[in-house]
């Protein structure tokens, strides 16, 4: 989390430093980020945890390729987005935003059936597993788990890609649009490195937190940017609450490790 938060802070200091309107008040989150950043890098248990997460949970891991880690971490990404219950009711109203704005901006056709597609999806996915829990019926394919078939991760990556389209549609001469994409691609990013690591089989709902987080800041930028009597909220709320987001986080590991008495 504290690496996608250093990315974040940064793509915003890159753009204010190239329009030579640096605001200072992101550079205490933006040192706080690399200070962790490094603390967690330079941590000899982290790579303890991992050696003891790899022969526990997934010994066969030491043989997957670049290739297979990053499916594993799209896969997590695919599943927090369309599967864990909380991020599936925030990714719903994030759609149903978008959906509002290209309705309230009368955008093509294509563009509404673009928002419809992973709208019918989650809702269908959702009425299939219950359904096949009750029946005690095993999953169609499209359905099933990420990891296990092709077919589903298939039709969640489309799902992903529309959501993607239409975001660019939304904020299309919107002030700050590659910022924003930018923001939703380092959130997703922070399940797609779980690929890289086990926080996928055994803290997959748990990093989820960023993203859930972002989505919600995201939804309230683009309200402030779209509603003139919800102006208030833009740019500056949302690094305001990616701060606080840092500043918690940083509290959280302190306390744990003065707690367990590390140092």
């Amino acid at each position: 989390m504290c690496g996608m938060s250093l990315l974040v802070l940064g793509i915003f200091l890159a753009r204010d430093a190239y329009n030579r309107k640096l605001k200072k008040s992101i550079l205490p989150f933006f040192l706080l980020n690399i200070a962790e950043f490094v603390w967690i890098l330079t941590c000899p248990g982290n790579a303890c945890r991992k050696n003891m997460e790899i022969s526990s949970y997934f010994p066969s891991y030491g043989t997957y390729s670049f290739i297979d880690k990053v499916y594993e971490g799209v896969c997590s990404l695919l599943k927090a987005l369309f599967d864990i219950w909380g991020m599936v009711i925030i990714t719903v109203a994030f759609l149903l935003l978008l959906l509002y704005l290209a309705l309230r901006e009368k955008a093509p056709t294509a563009v509404k059936l673009t928002l419809a597609f992973p709208l019918c999806y989650i809702i269908v996915k959702l009425i299939c597993t219950k359904g096949m829990a009750i029946l005690e019926k095993p999953l169609p394919a499209i359905f099933a788990d990420y990891r296990l078939s092709a077919p589903a991760a298939i039709a969640g990556c489309l799902a992903l890609a529309c959501m993607f389209a239409a975001c660019w549609y939304v904020t299309r001469g919107m002030g700050g649009q590659l910022e924003f994409l930018g923001i939703l691609c380092s959130a997703a990013a922070t399940k797609v490195v779980l690929g890289f690591s086990l926080a996928f089989q055994v803290s997959g709902e748990r990093t989820s937190i960023f993203l859930a987080f972002t989505l919600i800041f995201a939804s309230l930028f683009l309200i402030g940017k779209n509603e003139p009597l919800f102006q208030f909220l833009g740019e500056k709320k949302f690094l305001l609450g990616l701060g606080a987001m840092d500043v918690m986080l940083f509290l959280r590991n302190y306390y744990l490790i003065v707690s367990e008495k590390v140092i």
